[in-house]
């Protein structure tokens, strides 16, 4: 698969990025298990951190980190 995406014009690449692709099985269960996690440290930060705006911004990041994760999994990496 690696050449084949090395085979793919640009607009093929950006067309890989972008398209929703639907986890198997195998891939619900490891984005389970980072939500589980997830979720885990977001109620470590809203329990030991006090409302600030960096503690927005260390959810809202723990939240990216959280989707970056998940598309690692499922997306097909391609190199642009």
């Amino acid at each position: 698969m690696e050449s084949s995406m090395q085979d793919m014009s640009m607009e093929q690449k950006v067309e890989q990025i972008v398209t929703y692709h639907a986890p198997d099985e195998d891939g619900i269960k490891r984005i389970s298990n980072i939500r589980e996690s997830t979720k885990f440290l977001i109620l470590t930060i809203l329990r030991n951190c006090p409302p600030c705006a960096d503690r927005s911004a260390a959810i809202r990041k723990v939240r990216e980190g959280m989707m970056t994760a998940n598309a690692s999994i499922v997306v097909p990496q391609v190199q642009l």
